[in-house]
């Protein structure tokens, strides 16, 4: 692991550690320990304005393809990049609200 302090390997945790982020690999939990690598205020707030972007992205999407002026006279490409990029923002948004959920519980 380039540049990594120390690996740990553990059977099962009962719980999960502290100020630590996961995710799920193939069947496996693994944990990072945040504690000391971050200011988790500022990164809690970074990511709260990252998700305010991502949800006026959504609605002004949403607005756009729910308009029959647009999508009835747009050329059918142009109307499935709008939907693609809606199902980008709802994706980024997603994944943002779960790391907020995440590092709000340590």
């Amino acid at each position: 692991m380039a540049g990594g302090a120390s690996v740990e390997l553990f059977e099962a945790l009962a719980e999960k550690p502290s100020q630590a982020a996961s995710a799920v690999l193939e069947g496996v939990e693994i944990y990072l320990p945040l504690k000391g690598l971050m200011d988790l205020e500022k990164e809690v707030a970074r990511l709260e304005k990252e998700s305010s972007v991502a949800t006026q992205d959504q609605q002004i999407l949403e607005a756009k393809l729910n308009n029959p002026g647009f999508t009835g006279k747009a050329p059918a490409q142009v109307v499935a990049k709008e939907r693609e990029k809606l199902e980008a923002v709802l994706a980024r948004k997603a994944a943002l609200e779960e790391r907020l959920r995440e590092l709000k519980e340590n």
